[in-house]
């Protein structure tokens, strides 16, 4: 590559330095970050300057992708931009965005429906470059992959707003419990765009349709590991806006962890973000934004509430009746499901104060984290009987007696429920 490649303070610019140790790093300290990398990664046998990952040098990779830039295209030069800049970007393998063509994909089925498009899941034949070539000391591709497709409706069109929502989901790649998104693809018969996520299981079916044959103690480990993705999200002063279970996943292929998706995709990609329409599914959706109030890490505090409700119960809030303006209302005025028979009161203590009407009562994210964590370390102390445990002990055997609610069968359900994002066009709500 010899001359094509960066000069080390081209390819290490400040905007493009991001590790787990060095953070807001100025210029004068370049030496410094680049001798840290040097020690933590070990120097590129192709260029000889550090590398920025585990076996990925910046570098190279960044010539690599920039050598590709002619040979495809996505048909919206905002696209193209926006996933060349991740690719001259990535400091590691899992770090940037790739525009997959739709023949790379095989095996395609229908697994479901969302609020702005469906979804299916697919192979993709190459899978991405995360293998280690120890001969050619690069990275290739992995061979086939189980993905889902998320097909974007009215994309053709996509919103530059949109776009920057899908630039936080990227920015929440290398976190743990937030599903894996590889890049976007276009459906060749509608020209949608298609987001290309990892694929996982509904959290809806795999865990609140079997609520009741969950164990108090995996519920917890369950909800942890949602509190955790939560708290990744805030962290970086991102929010989700439309958490809800339809935008929850357990990722298989981790030991089952739970995993959030869909963030920031709280309105459809061919509408602006500043439209002040409101998008999303009712029951998840706290009262103040209902009242008009823009959103906070309070708001995706509210929604956690609802689906501790539905992980406790197995079912979902407010089935039985019109997600209308009367349901609204409601909401406004307080209005929340009850508490199952036989959840532990503090369970229930911090649920309620998940969706206090107030949202500066509401606890934050890494507040849910160490309650949880406290719970759970008392849950496997043998050595004492601590009120906590004595609580989920009760409501362990309450669930194995067969006296826990039962998930809510179709009957139940009103056909004017709707659990999937949508506009909420409703006015004149108020406060009683």
């Amino acid at each position: 590559m010899g001359g094509v490649l960066k000069k080390p303070s081209e390819a290490y610019a400040d905007d493009n330095i991001s590790s787990p140790t060095i953070q807001l790093i100025s210029t004068e300290h370049l030496d410094g970050v680049l001798e840290w990398r040097h020690r933590t990664f070990w120097d590129c046998v192709e260029c000889g300057y550090p590398r920025s990952g585990y076996s990925w040098c910046q570098n190279c990779e960044s010539y690599r992708f920039e050598q590709q830039f002619p040979h495809w295209t996505s048909g919206n030069i905002e696209i193209d931009d926006f996933i060349r800049t991740s690719q001259k970007n990535a400091q590691t393998s899992h770090d940037y965005l790739e525009w997959i063509p739709y023949d790379y994909f095989t095996e395609v089925e229908y697994l479901t429906s969302g609020g702005y498009g469906d979804v299916y899941s697919a192979t993709w034949l190459e899978g991405p470059r995360w293998a280690w070539d120890e001969t050619d000391q690069m990275r290739i591709r992995t061979g086939p992959r189980i993905v889902a497709l998320k097909i974007l409706d009215n994309s053709q069109n996509v919103s530059t707003d949109f776009l920057n929502e899908i630039s936080s989901h990227h920015r929440c790649n290398p976190e743990g419990h937030v599903v894996f998104c590889y890049g976007i693809s276009k459906d060749p018969t509608t020209n949608n765009y298609i987001l290309v996520m990892d694929y996982a299981e509904s959290f809806h079916e795999y865990v609140i349709a079997r609520s009741t044959r969950i164990p108090w103690p995996k519920k917890l480990a369950i909800l942890y590991d949602l509190a955790l993705g939560l708290a990744a999200l805030h962290s970086k002063s991102i929010l989700h806006r439309n958490f809800h279970p339809g935008n929850i996943f357990l990722d298989a292929r981790h030991q089952g962890y739970t995993c959030i998706s869909d963030i920031g995709q709280y309105y459809p990609p061919d509408k602006d973000s500043n439209s002040k329409k409101l998008y999303g599914v009712l029951p998840y959706v706290p009262p103040e934004v209902l009242l008009g109030t823009a959103f906070t890490s309070a708001s995706d505090i509210y929604g956690y509430g609802m689906i501790m409700w539905g992980v406790s119960t197995g079912r979902r809030p407010f089935a039985d009746r019109p997600h209308d303006q009367s349901l609204a209302s409601d909401i406004c005025n307080s209005l929340r499901p009850k508490a199952a028979k036989g959840t532990p009161p503090s369970f229930v203590r911090l649920m309620k104060k998940c969706w206090d009407p107030n949202p500066s009562n509401r606890p934050d994210a890494t507040e849910l984290i160490g309650v949880l964590e406290d719970w759970l370390k008392e849950l496997h102390n043998d050595n004492e009987l601590s009120d906590i445990r004595a609580e989920f002990e009760a409501a362990e055997q309450h669930r194995t007696n067969g006296t826990s609610s039962a998930p809510s069968s179709p009957s139940m359900f009103h056909p004017l429920a709707i659990y999937t994002s949508r506009l909420l066009n409703f006015s004149n709500l108020k406060v009683w």
